[in-house]
């Protein structure tokens, strides 16, 4: 270790050339900082586009499996054009939202760095280096598929004829994206790093960190031993937090709750806005 040490430089330079971003009200950087500049909220009710609030909205906060809270940051949809990455359409559903997120945004942070398409360097040392929290968007559709056998006994246990119980099996099974090929590299977060260096043609070390809420940091901490070590010449470190419509925005809201203490009674409510004298509690 201490040979090491004197190799590296500790104060070795490192330059932030480029940014990409994805935010709930910022679909790109200009807006970003636009957002910031005047201060706005970007934190709303739920869309319509994510989940229906009557379905799980309840004000008792103890009730099972539902939210005491509406209210959120939600990323707009997103246009992807799957051709564009040497996708096929037919993949599209077995894959990860946070891998077609991860594509766009490195592909606007070359773009933004000078590093387009058309520009020529050095691919072959250009590392990708992402915080990827939490349990990705299709291992909970792919998962719930597997209770069939419990759907099965309790149609059965209330009398349901056979006929109907299968029929209603196969409804429920239809609403959630199907096991197939792609299923399994579509669901790992590992593969979102993996993914953009083959689709942007980079040749440096992909890899993905889980340190929860630290895993920006840590991803930025690896990525500049990467470049103190001169293992690569350019990388993008990225957190990756995302929860796709519907249940994973629950799921989010649902695990939050209980992981964190509720503080005199108001861990979520309507008036989150931080820095805000009368704010009654925050957001993740």
């Amino acid at each position: 270790m201490n040979t090491i040490d004197k190799k590296i430089p500790r104060t070795s330079p490192v330059a932030i050339i480029g940014m990409g971003c994805v935010f709930p009200k910022s679909p790109g950087l200009k807006e970003y900082w636009r957002l910031l500049f005047h201060g706005e909220d970007a934190i709303t009710d739920v869309p319509e586009t994510h989940w229906l609030s009557e379905d799980y909205y309840d004000t008792d906060p103890k009730k099972p499996d539902h939210v005491y809270c509406k209210r959120g940051g939600f990323v707009s949809p997103v246009s992807f054009d799957p051709t564009e990455f040497g996708i096929p359409p037919s993949c599209l559903e077995a894959t990860d939202t946070s891998q077609l997120l991860g594509l766009i945004v490195a592909q606007k942070a070359l773009e933004n760095s000078g590093y387009g398409a058309e520009k020529k360097f050095n691919r072959d040392k250009t590392s990708v280096i992402l915080g990827v929290t939490g349990t990705q968007e299709l291992v909970i559709p792919l998962g719930a598929r597997l209770g069939h056998p419990i759907w099965r006994r309790a149609l059965q246990d209330s009398g349901i004829n056979p006929v109907k119980t299968e029929e209603v099996i196969q409804k429920i099974s239809d609403s959630y994206v199907s096991w197939q090929e792609n299923s399994f590299p579509g669901l790992l977060g590992n593969v979102v790093a993996g993914r953009i260096c083959n689709r942007l043609d980079l040749g440096g070390t992909n890899c993905v960190i889980d340190a929860a809420c630290a895993s920006s940091m840590s991803a930025i901490h690896l990525a500049i031993m990467e470049l103190a070590t001169s293992s690569c010449i350019c990388a993008f470190p990225k957190h990756l937090f995302f929860r796709p419509p519907e249940i994973q925005d629950l799921f989010q809201k649902m695990l939050t709750a209980w992981c964190l203490a509720k503080a005199s009674g108001c861990l979520f409510s309507n008036d989150l806005m931080m820095r805000k004298k009368t704010a009654t509690g925050f957001m993740r």
